[in-house]
């Protein structure tokens, strides 16, 4: 039976992967990094491994025995990014010759991708906070010796932890305002984080040649229409109207430049 390895295994992304994973007959060992998520683990009926994402030893060690890493224990913190990089590189470096290494990636990394989007290769072309991220996706692309993919989501959504509306609902709620920037014209790839996790499950699984990068694209929204999305899930419906850059900036952080950018994808095969 095949074998899988997943990080971040009771995450946002990767619980949806261990989902899917399990759907298609895999029951996957995870990486629990203290006693509270080995009991969790155990309880889904997975297998465990005890180990911490700065055990690089350990995880070459796990990576030797399967035939596929999942890594979703990640984040685009730039203090994360050295730990991050390291344990990447020992579980692909663990793998035998021709398994599979997976990770999931924001598509922030590739830029403003104009409104008519871009195809299934697009060149990197981060904004200079997401430069390092973007260098580390290249280095994990670039491997050779297995089979490397990233699946990169935009407007992921559904659940609890996404991202991006919990960013516009948490705003809404203090501001009694749901907003957009500019026009709210610019677009984005939508998908819900489950059909992110089956597109993960599906690459890492996958036979052939190296996998290269895919994206979750199963809609197109305008960021007004999702800001409209928000107004309306409150009782009564929030005033929705456009931020001024510095407004955006305040109620988003750093997504107050990012949500006027278009992040249009076309998902390819």
């Amino acid at each position: 039976m095949t074998q899988i390895f997943v990080t971040g295994f009771d995450g946002y992304v990767g619980s949806h992967v261990v989902s899917a994973l399990r759907a298609r007959g895999i029951i996957p060992a995870v990486m629990a990094r203290n006693d509270a998520a080995a009991a969790k683990a155990i309880a889904q009926g997975l297998g465990v491994h005890r180990v911490t994402i700065e055990d690089v030893a350990t995880l070459a060690s796990i990576a030797a025995e399967v035939d596929g890493i999942v890594h979703c224990a990640a984040s685009d913190n730039p203090a994360f990014l050295p730990t991050n990089a390291a344990a990447i590189d020992a579980m692909i470096g663990g793998l035998r010759y021709g398994a599979s290494f997976v990770m999931h990636g924001g598509t922030m990394v590739f830029g403003d991708t104009g409104r008519d989007g871009v195809g299934p290769a697009p060149a990197y072309n981060p904004p200079p906070p997401l430069a390092p991220r973007a260098a580390l996706d290249r280095h994990v692309l670039e491997e050779t010796r297995v089979r490397t993919g990233i699946a990169y989501g935009a407007f992921v959504f559904g659940g609890a932890g996404a991202m991006i509306p919990q960013t516009l609902v948490a705003a809404a709620q203090k501001t009694g305002v749901s907003g957009y920037p500019d026009d709210g014209g610019a677009l984005w790839s939508a998908v819900h984080v489950a059909d992110w996790g089956d597109l993960i499950a599906r690459m890492v699984l996958a036979d052939g040649t190296a996998t290269g990068a895919m994206f979750a694209a199963a809609q197109t929204i305008a960021i007004r229409d999702a800001a409209q999305a928000v107004a309306s899930g409150f009782s009564p419906p929030l005033p929705v109207r456009a931020f001024s850059s510095e407004e955006a900036q305040a109620a988003w952080g750093f997504f107050g430049a990012a949500l006027s950018l278009n992040q249009l994808f076309n998902a390819g095969p």
